[in-house]
């Protein structure tokens, strides 16, 4: 993974992501999610990490203002997506762009931490590695799954 790259999932992280810790099953897990319209971003961040974005797509009705408007309702189509990371992929994800985020260090490596300290599926995180990630070679954090 180029530092262009790691740089580029930074700023991404930095400006839409949502970082928190969520419970699967017995343990707490570091997950960044990002929810937005450009679908294209959400597509490229599932390639490099080898995941699938979910797209929403959103048909609707709204109603004008009956005074103003001339139509007394508005057609909106919409779409979204969302495209995210839990666990071992969140923490190796987070490792490689920590030294270039701005504005999110603290929460990223808050998450690290708890990543580091929970069991990981050696077949994801070597997933991770042949994608080009950095994989910490720490194997007390490994686990086979």
């Amino acid at each position: 993974m180029d530092t262009a790259t790691l740089a580029y999932v930074a700023a991404v992280v930095d400006t839409f992501a949502n970082l928190r810790l969520r419970q699967v099953e017995r343990a707490q897990l570091p997950e960044v999610q990002v929810n937005c319209p450009n679908l294209a971003l959400l597509e490229w961040l599932g390639e490099i990490t080898g995941t699938t974005p979910f797209t929403t797509k959103r048909d609707y009705m709204r109603h004008g203002c009956a005074q103003h408007c001339e139509e007394a309702h508005q057609h909106i189509k919409s779409r979204s997506g969302r495209w995210g990371v839990t666990g071992v992929r969140a923490t190796v994800l987070l490792i490689n762009i920590e030294p270039h985020l701005r504005f999110r260090r603290a929460e990223a490596l808050d998450l690290i931490e708890h990543g580091m300290a929970v069991g990981w599926k050696s077949h994801t995180a070597k997933s991770m590695a042949d994608l080009g990630w950095a994989v910490p070679t720490r194997q007390a954090g490994l686990r086979s799954a």
